[in-house]
């Protein structure tokens, strides 16, 4: 078992280093109709929010990619270590680190994804007003 989530891992984190605005929907055959995801902003239910989230990353960034980093699996989940790189409309580049927890239905596709990072430190700290206070507050 632990050989096919590996195996299923690796595919679907391929597809998440080649994602692009023209094919992001094409992710939609190897994911459930029911599939879960989150991360420290969203939590969704289905393709259509979970596509969503995708089309909104290329509104809100310019050349959007995710580096793959490491994949691993264990008896009941993959795990994909992934560095998001982006650049914001206001020109700032954005670097997000973080692991994705996979888990299958029984016909292989993607029914959890669930995305592992921290927001606090990666984004909260950066921004402009209240990243100030952050900084003042914990004395970085």
């Amino acid at each position: 078992m632990k050989k096919d989530i590996l195996k299923l891992t690796k595919y679907y984190a391929k597809n998440f280093s080649e994602l692009s605005i023209d094919n992001y929907k094409d992710i939609k055959k190897i994911i459930s109709k029911k599939i879960v995801f989150s991360d420290p902003f969203h939590k969704t239910l289905g393709k259509t929010k979970f596509l969503s989230i995708f089309k909104k990353m290329y509104v809100d960034f310019d050349n959007p990619k995710f580096i793959i980093d490491d994949i691993s699996a264990s008896d009941k989940s993959g795990y994909i270590k992934w560095t998001f790189l982006g650049i914001t409309k206001k020109n700032k580049k954005i670097k997000i680190i973080g692991i994705s927890e996979i888990n299958f239905d029984n016909e292989g596709k993607v029914l959890k994804h669930l995305d592992h990072w921290d927001s606090f430190s990666q984004i909260f700290i950066n921004l402009p007003i209240i990243g100030i206070f952050i900084k003042r507050f914990l004395k970085v």
